[in-house]
């Protein structure tokens, strides 16, 4: 069996608030790229293996602030946009990706991700 990596960092925002129209183009909105820096910042304090080319299974298990109905779907895109590059090369490699509602915990709100191998590459 391959190796799990596990990160926990900040509870992400939803695909819901990261987009924005301007100028006729789509562009961040504020809250996403403060989202980015954020994560940049949090990414930087813990050790992270880049996987390269991997096939990779993904599940992220969110930690709400509060107890409002959210849908876990709407808050993996700016996280795993953010996550490529760095513990991956392209989200393309994702063949298995999973959202999971965990506990609600308004003192550390937060997004456990969990990063699994496939045991094959992509093909160039």
């Amino acid at each position: 069996m391959n190796k799990i990596y596990h990160y926990v960092l900040p509870f992400p925002v939803s695909v819901n608030a990261i987009y924005q129209v301007a100028y006729k183009r789509i562009i961040l909105t504020t809250k996403a790229r403060e989202y980015k820096q954020k994560l940049e910042r949090a990414i930087e304090n813990i050790q992270v293996e880049n996987l390269g080319k991997a096939r990779l299974s993904i599940q992220y298990v969110l930690f709400a602030p509060d107890n409002r109905d959210y849908d876990v779907a709407n808050y993996e895109k700016l996280l795993t946009d953010c996550l490529q590059g760095v513990v991956f090369d392209n989200d393309s490699q994702i063949d298995d990706n999973r959202q999971t509602r965990g506990q609600v915990d308004p003192a550390n709100p937060r997004v456990e991700v969990f990063v699994q191998p496939l045991g094959k590459a992509c093909p160039k």
